[in-house]
């Protein structure tokens, strides 16, 4: 996969245009004379067959022809997405950007297995960060151009009714530890009246609900193991069960409310209804947005048969085709996995 060093940055001009877009003016050249200004185009042979040279201006050349037209789209796609988030003062969440990035390693299964996929494709740290952003800020920009009603919201409820339906549900509080002794340590400190969020919250050996004092949130007797939800339905509200042992340790749970099997309603559930329907429509949005930026863009590219095939892409492409930073992590992946085996393939061909 090309860097942005192998199309330099220096070679795409930004030209402001009064009162309309910027017009993006990006050359290709293949031949060396032309490429060096931009600091490419080595005259050397890059390899030495048998006492032949394979030239580094041919090999060059070849990359482009065959990778150059689905590269430069990206670019152009990426400088667009750029160029509008910098346009209404619009920045990628940090959060945002790391969830993405924890979304590729989980996908590959850890963050070590992460590191070893960018080493093997040759992509770094920061070039995947910044695909992230870049997916970020797209799917910002695209989801302003998402409209819905409170109609809208009414009708995907009623066709959706029976999916608000509950069983009976706990409101509690639990704190997690790899030893009794502990567990009943702080069990003898709730009953000389420690407050239970502040000790799970400094005691409590589980990452997902100590920073919140404990907090499980409502659920129901299926969201976790039986050893667990037995004793919260079995409490009544205000009631701390004493230390048992569950499939992670020794726990200690305090029911806060329970509720009775029910209806949700469409007040309560509106704000849950209104973040799916714009995760559903986020896919289709962010391809209609690119769709209509890339036609409001100038694009100037030089070469004739590059321009070609860009004009095309452009054109027919759907816009995650051909930016893999606007993939899913799998997608990504094996995008980058790929461009590198086509390098490596077309360099071994010359």
């Amino acid at each position: 996969m090309w860097s942005r060093d192998t199309l330099n940055w220096n070679c795409v001009t930004m030209i402001p245009r009064k009162g309309k877009s910027m017009i993006l003016a990006i050359g290709i050249v293949l031949t060396v004379a032309a490429m060096s200004g931009c600091g490419h185009g080595p005259s050397h042979a890059i390899a030495i067959v048998d006492g032949h040279d394979l030239s580094a201006d041919a090999w060059f050349a070849e990359l482009v022809r065959t990778k150059g037209p689905e590269e430069l789209v990206g670019m152009i796609d990426e400088t667009i997405i750029r160029q509008e988030a910098a346009r209404v003062g619009l920045s990628a969440a940090k959060e945002a950007v790391e969830a993405r990035l924890q979304e590729t390693a989980a996908y590959l299964g850890s963050q070590q297995a992460l590191d070893a996929k960018l080493k093997e494709i040759k992509m770094s740290k920061d070039d995947l960060r910044a695909r992230a952003e870049t997916a970020v800020l797209l799917d910002e920009l695209a989801q302003r151009s998402i409209k819905l009603d409170e109609a809208d919201i009414a009708k995907y409820y009623d066709a959706h009714v029976k999916e608000f339906r509950h069983g009976a549900m706990v409101k509690a509080r639990m704190m997690l530890f790899s030893t009794k002794a502990n567990a009943e340590a702080v069990e003898a400190a709730l009953k000389s009246g420690g407050d239970f969020a502040g000790l799970a919250k400094s005691l409590s050996e589980d990452p997902a609900t100590a920073p919140d004092g404990g907090d499980m949130g409502w659920f129901e007797a299926n969201r976790y193991a039986p050893a667990i939800s037995k004793v919260a339905f079995g409490l009544q509200p205000g009631q701390t069960s004493p230390v048992f042992q569950g499939p992670d340790g020794w726990y200690v749970i305090k029911v806060e409310q329970k509720a009775p099997a029910g209806q949700d309603t469409l007040e309560k559930v509106h704000d849950r209804i209104e973040a799916r329907m714009r995760q559903e429509r986020l896919v289709p949005a962010r391809g209609a947005w690119l769709k209509a930026k890339r036609q409001a863009a100038k694009v100037a590219v030089k070469d004739r048969k590059i321009a070609a095939a860009v004009k095309k892409l452009l054109e027919t492409e759907p816009p995650e085709a051909v930016l893999p930073g606007l993939m899913t992590p799998d997608r990504m992946m094996m995008q980058a996995a790929q461009n590198g085996a086509a390098m490596t393939g077309t360099a071994a061909g010359q």
